[in-house]
């Protein structure tokens, strides 16, 4: 592998629709159907859309529009497995806020009284839910929407290599990142509750923001070039 150039330094003026576009138009489907389950996408049923939006930060913009670029116009791939799998990001993004809430528990004086386990937390109940939503979600539509061309045939190397194996376990923050940013456009889809879905959007928003503020943790400086046959083989995707 080498290491990445410099971003392209256009981005820090382009819009959350034009991010999407790119996160969401370009990857391809494996096939003219859509593997989303009934609780995703239920074509029997016409429910009420629900319309959230997530926003993105600048830097997070530039490093997905460069990971578009340095993707699909000069056949670099990411590694896999990554170092910092999507995991591994529910997994620190989770502590870090059961440590936060703790802290902020502490702060106001509140603290368990009596025996016994302490009371469940609502808030991180719906934290729970909210990532295993994104981690289910993440290794649904992994192969049907969150890929590029030029990394299809990667994806099913390395599927037929780790067969049982989950996306979430190997791929990392670039490919969150592409569903976070187009989770409103999927939530759309769904007969979620508004409750539900607004839930799920300051979940989402909030690891946005995780990662924004992690971004030598979690993103990665190191591509590798294409094997020509990925390359050849894109083409017919």
């Amino acid at each position: 592998g080498r290491k990445r150039k410099q971003p392209i330094d256009d981005s820090t003026t382009t819009t959350i629709a034009s991010t999407s576009k790119a996160a969401a138009s370009t990857p391809t489907r494996a096939n003219g159907n859509s593997t989303t389950s009934a609780a995703i996408n239920n074509p029997q049923k016409k429910p009420k859309k629900n319309k959230i939006t997530v926003d993105v930060n600048d830097d997070l913009k530039v490093k997905l529009l460069d990971d578009w670029e340095w993707i699909t116009s000069q056949y670099q791939l990411l590694p896999l497995p990554k170092p910092k799998t999507v995991e591994n990001i529910l997994e620190d993004y989770h502590n870090h806020k059961i440590e936060e809430n703790k802290k902020t528990k502490e702060t106001n004086g509140v603290r368990h009284r009596g025996r016994g386990r302490p009371a469940k937390n609502p808030q991180e109940e719906i934290l729970r839910e909210n990532l295993a939503n994104v981690k289910s979600l993440f290794n649904e539509v992994l192969g049907t929407q969150l890929l590029y061309r030029a990394e299809r045939q990667q994806y099913f190397d390395f599927r037929a290599a780790n067969s049982g194996a989950d996306c979430s376990a190997y791929y990392g923050a670039e490919h969150l990142m592409r569903l976070l940013v187009i989770l409103p456009r999927i939530v759309e889809t769904t007969d979620m509750r508004e409750v539900k879905a607004e839930q799920l959007r300051d979940t989402c928003q909030e690891l946005i923001s995780f990662l924004g503020d992690r971004p030598d943790v979690y993103f990665s400086e190191i591509y590798d070039n294409a094997p020509p046959v990925y390359i050849r083989l894109s083409e017919n995707f």
